[in-house]
């Protein structure tokens, strides 16, 4: 019984295909094209581990005539052998000996001078005579062990149109052998 009702439905479906219209498709074109994909995966990576990450606080802002930059390790991995010591690049120095500050409102000039200061001392940085270091890192905590801020005070505000006056400083950070 079971043969008949499947030989039923086999000649059922034969007789249902022969009876719908079918479609053939031809192409006159002679170009085609194809979609071809490339996934390159990433070799696998050592793994890095810094020794140090420095934090310098950005921007600055000049109030009553002076503003100070404190710098500060967020992470300290150094070995006991190692300074970390960052200094001020003199370029940022006019021929004048300031560090200039520009407004694009007015053609004045805010000039200022650069205190590099610590603990126990403060010092003015000529560009002439250096030095230039304004923090010192080792392996004892996440504070500078000299100096580690510095001060920028202006000393023509009162000559200077009202405006923003804006100015870079640029750093350079060096990992040394003591």
């Amino acid at each position: 019984m079971k043969r008949r009702k499947i030989s039923f439905a086999l000649a059922a479906a034969v007789l249902v295909c022969c009876l719908l219209p079918t479609t053939a498709f031809a192409w006159d074109e002679t170009d085609m094209t194809a979609f071809v994909s490339f996934t390159k995966e990433a070799p696998d990576q050592p793994t890095y581990t810094p020794k140090y990450e420095i934090g310098i606080p950005a921007p600055a802002q000049i109030v009553n005539s002076s503003a100070e930059i404190k710098f500060r390790l967020i992470y300290n991995d150094m070995s006991d052998d190692e300074l970390l010591t960052v200094r001020l690049d003199p370029s940022v120095f006019s021929d004048d000996e300031y560090f200039h500050m520009t407004s694009p409102d007015t053609p004045d000039v805010l000039k200022s001078v650069i205190h590099r200061m610590g603990t126990d001392r403060s010092q003015q940085i000529h560009p002439v005579d250096g030095p230039f270091i304004v923090a010192v890192f080792d392996n004892s905590g996440l504070e500078p062990v000299e100096y580690g801020t510095i001060q920028i005070a202006s000393s023509n505000d009162h000559l200077v149109s009202p405006g923003e006056y804006t100015g870079y400083l640029r750093f350079t950070i060096e990992l040394t052998k003591k």
